[in-house]
């Protein structure tokens, strides 16, 4: 049961946060069998994430609770707390300087925002790739923008017709798709969500482009992914992004700073600029928590507006 707590995604993160912690374990000498783990053990392994491996606080972070995670999944008592049962203070201290010392900054990616979005459809309407894949490009971006998706829900590295999303799984009609989400990051329950995508009778419109492309499909059994290659084979998010890219490029656009999360980014911030309420933004983008805050960028324009509202509401 302990194992269906965390999403697949986090799963994975933590089993490779483990492997590295217990590899700096054995390194160290310590038995990973007895059941108290000394503090000094976990500062140590920070320092080293940190020092050595060059790993930056938030995958540092990710890997204590790999730690806590699997301690605590192994009948052991929590690694955090002391003989006492009290948190030990020095492993926040020692994460918060690791934090400090980052001399890399994060990089976040850009968002592909309702105007972008029109160039790129523009550009694949205008011809690009080839007849199929320029219309497979416009369904897949504007369903994911439209849509809020994470691109790995859409276009997954590995398909799995019981995870994702088939062609079953993608519902017409004249002024709405429905496409069923089987499963995400924040679903783990796996109950699924239906995501509703509207006409808007503009060239960025998903209901459209996505009928287009469902005529063009070869495959048209329910297990097959709905986005399909030419080749029959999913388009995964590997193809997407560097589709994407290519994209981008061709409009004089620097694009390392995008990635297949740009689209989700994107939403967030169009409709936040769009005076959306916060708290639909967060029901449209299925965010189970204020996480969905940080995926909204706030342009220059955007925060002189807002200084310009607070002058006069002070006068």
């Amino acid at each position: 049961m302990l194992n269906n707590t965390i999403s697949a995604a986090t799963k994975t993160s933590y089993s490779s946060g483990y492997k590295i912690f217990t590899r700096f374990a054995v390194m160290s000498g310590y038995n990973l069998h007895s059941d108290y783990l000394p503090s000094r053990l976990i500062l140590r392994c920070i320092a080293y994430c940190h020092g050595i491996r060059n790993i930056q606080y938030g995958t540092i972070r990710s890997y204590l609770a790999a730690i806590r995670f699997y301690r605590l999944h192994q009948g052991f008592p929590d690694p955090f707390r002391d003989m006492n049962g009290s948190y030990i203070p020095q492993i926040e201290m020692a994460l918060r300087g690791s934090r400090r010392l980052n001399i890399s900054p994060t990089k976040q990616c850009k968002p592909i925002t309702t105007d972008l979005l029109h160039k790129l459809i523009v550009n694949l309407r205008a011809g690009v790739f080839n007849p199929y894949v320029d219309i497979l490009m416009q369904a897949a971006l504007t369903a994911a923008f439209w849509g809020f998706f994470r691109s790995g829900e859409l276009f997954p590295d590995k398909f799995s017709p019981q995870m994702h999303i088939t062609n079953a799984n993608v519902k017409f009609d004249d002024s709405i798709i429905i496409i069923h989400l089987k499963t995400s990051k924040t679903d783990l329950e796996k109950k699924g969500v239906d995501v509703r995508l509207f006409k808007n009778g503009t060239l960025i419109c998903a209901v459209y482009a996505l009928t287009n492309f469902a005529r063009l499909r070869t495959n048209n059994q329910d297990d097959s992914p709905f986005f399909l290659l030419p080749n029959g084979q999913p388009l995964t998010r590997r193809v997407f992004v560097a589709n994407l890219r290519h994209l981008l490029l061709r409009l004089g656009i620097q694009a390392s700073s995008y990635s297949g999360h740009s689209m989700r980014v994107g939403a967030a911030t169009s409709a936040a600029a769009s005076g959306v309420p916060d708290h639909l933004i967060q029901v449209l983008g299925r965010w189970t928590s204020l996480s969905y805050l940080r995926y909204i960028r706030v342009s220059n324009n955007v925060i002189r507006q807002a200084h310009h509202k607070m002058l006069r509401f002070s006068l």
